[in-house]
């Protein structure tokens, strides 16, 4: 039913003297994703943004590049979510990645949610490879499992929390964990597939869990 409102909101645009409002090819753009039909939401958002240069047009079409497995493209173009007015919850503001790649003291922060946090975890070995020192800040409920699971690194990485209190703005070289595979050049780390990335041998639960319980999430959005 939404695609068919869409679609009407969008029928008289190769014949109407008054063009279609952006606005309008964006939402095409954003049911035809939600229905996996990635080439045509790309038409889409093309018409809402010919001159690509609206950050949340042209955020949507980083996950249509998702959809069609070109993750290069759509790591590159989810920068744009930077861009827009509101930043993501946890980002800090710019200027972001001051004299990359020479720094070797980095700062790290997780943005978005617990499980875009886990995914993206897996390009920190590749950071870390470079030699450089990493402060990584994650979500207070994921911090004690991610500086267990990535202990294996060494002393150079340091996991702590997000502070209570927000601070807007970092000093030093800093940048977002979701930005790290447009960073490094490295759209896919092929090794994290076949080894684990977070490596937890043992994690006592707390005492008031009893027995050990553990959470299964085997889906997500579109």
């Amino acid at each position: 039913e939404a695609l068919s409102w869409a679609r009407w909101a969008t029928a008289n645009a190769p014949v109407s003297a008054v063009p279609v409002h952006p606005l309008a090819w964006r939402c095409l753009g954003n049911v035809l994703l939600d229905c996996g039909r990635y080439e045509e939401a790309d038409r889409a958002y093309r018409r809402a943004d010919p001159e690509m240069v609206d950050s949340r047009t042209q955020f949507n079409r980083s996950k249509v590049a998702l959809g069609l497995g070109d993750y290069a493209q759509a790591w590159r173009l989810a920068e744009h979510r930077l861009c827009s007015e509101r930043l993501p919850d946890g980002a800090y503001r710019g200027p972001w990645w001051q004299g990359w790649p020479e720094p070797g003291v980095l700062t790290i922060w997780s943005e978005q949610g617990l499980g875009d946090t886990l995914q993206f975890l897996r390009w920190i070995p590749l950071l870390m490879d470079q030699g450089k020192t990493v402060t990584l800040m994650v979500q207070p409920p994921l911090q004690r499992l991610v500086a267990r699971g990535l202990s294996w690194l060494g002393p150079r990485l340091t996991v702590l929390a997000h502070p209570t209190q927000p601070v807007h703005r970092l000093a030093g070289c800093h940048g977002s964990l979701l930005s790290l595979p447009w960073r490094l050049k490295q759209p896919m780390p092929a090794w994290a597939w076949g080894e684990g990335y977070l490596r937890v041998d043992r994690l006592a639960p707390p005492r008031s869990m009893s027995p050990r319980r553990v959470g299964l999430m085997w889906g997500a959005g579109p």
